[in-house]
């Protein structure tokens, strides 16, 4: 059960599973080709196998407008979670060197060498990796790069590869657009933008969500899409609000504090701003900040998650 959860401890499970059936194939019979092939195919099935490690995804859609779904292994997704906590800022990537985060990027690609749907790691893979980029969130941009390579190296599909070489190309071309955007705008140092191509990253426009943003943030719209019309005539931009983030100073009797939050929270935040001697009903933030039902729940209770705003959300106390 909790192999099945953590990637961290389940890709060390597996990797340990791998050296300790090399060892005893070197120390025992020397190499020999036909206990090599029989360890690759008794990993390959662990590896593959969906009776513990299952993954429903969806495949076609039947006559009668039906979902069909089909088992896959989970392994694809906890490796590509692995992955996503090394090259994020997480704990465990703070206590690892270069080469420590290295070596184990390195036993990942390993083990995919044995893992039959390799387009479901790299849709998980390029998810992670949207959010780092998006959110620079990457421990170490040199180290993105170089995974890119590494699985163009281990034959990894080409068009899932040739996409992720395309997002690193449309970062250096965004922050040229930002830097020039913010050379014609007084108020440079309250936001970045990152321009990219639909096309090449894991964002559709069927996953947007409507929310009504704060003066200070809605204000910057015209003004980015006009910037952007006299560079581009006849491109659109659409706006991906969930993908976005920000830090608000928070002040009340016990101080102030700088909190990173996402455009989501910090909708909810301004619009509890807005009445800071009142109560405000759930209703009203739904109709102030226009998020839609689910969306605005989970947002309340990840606003709860910061110890310093917990009490007062709890309470119904201004903020």
């Amino acid at each position: 059960d909790i192999i099945t959860q953590d990637s961290e401890k389940y890709v060390e499970r597996l990797l340990d599973l791998f050296r300790r059936f090399s060892k005893l194939v070197q120390d025992a019979f020397n190499d020999d080709p036909r206990f090599l092939t029989a360890r690759d195919k008794a990993f390959k099935t662990v590896v593959n196998d969906t009776t513990v490690f299952k993954l429903e995804l969806p495949t076609n859609t039947t006559t009668r407008g039906t979902k069909t779904t089909t088992p896959e292994s989970k392994c694809p997704e906890l490796l590509a979670n692995y992955c996503d906590m090394l090259l994020r800022r997480t704990p465990l990537s703070k206590r690892l060197t270069s080469d420590q985060i290295e070596a184990r990027l390195k036993d990942v690609l390993l083990v995919l060498k044995y893992v039959c749907n390799k387009d479901v790691f790299m849709r998980y893979h390029k998810a992670h990796l949207t959010r780092r980029l998006i959110l620079d969130s990457s421990a170490d941009s040199e180290k993105e790069e170089d995974m890119v390579e590494w699985l163009r190296e281990i034959g990894m599909p080409a068009d899932y590869v040739n996409k992720l070489a395309r997002m690193f190309q449309d970062i250096k071309v965004s922050e040229d657009l930002n830097t020039q955007f913010r050379s014609q705008t007084t108020r440079h140092d309250a936001i970045n933008i990152k321009i990219l191509n639909a096309g090449a990253w894991a964002a559709r426009a069927s996953e947007r969500v409507s929310v009504s943003l704060p003066l200070e943030l809605e204000d910057y719209i015209p003004e980015v899409e006009e910037f952007y019309k006299k560079k581009h005539s006849g491109r659109k931009l659409q706006w991906f609000h969930h993908m976005s983030n920000g830090t608000i100073t928070f002040a009340n009797n016990v101080g102030r504090f700088d909190l990173d939050v996402t455009t989501f929270q910090m909708a909810v935040l301004f619009a509890w701003n807005q009445r800071p001697n009142d109560k405000v009903s759930y209703e009203n933030l739904r109709l102030a900040t226009e998020l839609p039902d689910p969306e605005l729940r989970r947002t309340l209770w990840s606003l709860v998650a910061f110890p310093k705003l917990k009490r007062q959300l709890l309470l119904h106390d201004p903020v």
